[in-house]
């Protein structure tokens, strides 16, 4: 599609980084996202990090959902992001389910490739699991297809 004022779908991407996983308390790194686009001169320059939290089952007493965004040279080994480069990279500790939580940035000074990382804590309960995925939404590419 031809980018347009008229036709915003051309000048965002949408990757999905954590897919729908039903957390039982653990880390979920999601898949690397690469911010260099072939068709794209310097590749996205923003973004908004987009954490779905659905409800928790189990009754567990206590939860906490936390996220941030991390970068990487080569796609493997990723590393959170220096407050020297985004000033904020994490989304702040959510304590209750049934949240959408979105983080803005401004994704010009990181390195190549980024994702999202759900860390996921429940206590107490009954076998209790908590739905979370994180999508990350770019845009600002420059010559989009």
């Amino acid at each position: 599609m031809v980018a347009t004022p008229r036709n915003i779908g051309a000048h965002v991407r949408n990757y999905p980084s954590v897919r729908a996983v039903a957390s039982t308390g653990a880390t979920h790194n999601g898949v690397s996202v690469d911010r260099m686009p072939a068709e794209s001169d310097e590749g996205y320059l923003s973004g908004v990090m987009v954490i779905d939290i659905g409800a928790a089952t189990g009754a567990p007493t206590a939860l906490t959902v936390n996220a941030r965004l991390q970068d990487s040279a080569d796609g493997s080994a990723f590393a959170d992001i220096a407050t020297t480069v985004l000033a904020t990279s994490t989304i702040t500790a959510q304590t209750a389910g049934s949240a959408l939580v979105e983080m803005n940035f401004d994704a010009s000074q990181v390195r190549r490739y980024l994702r999202a990382q759900i860390v996921t804590t429940l206590t107490a309960g009954t076998s209790p699991t908590i739905p979370v995925s994180g999508t990350l939404c770019m845009g600002g590419a420059q010559n989009p297809a």
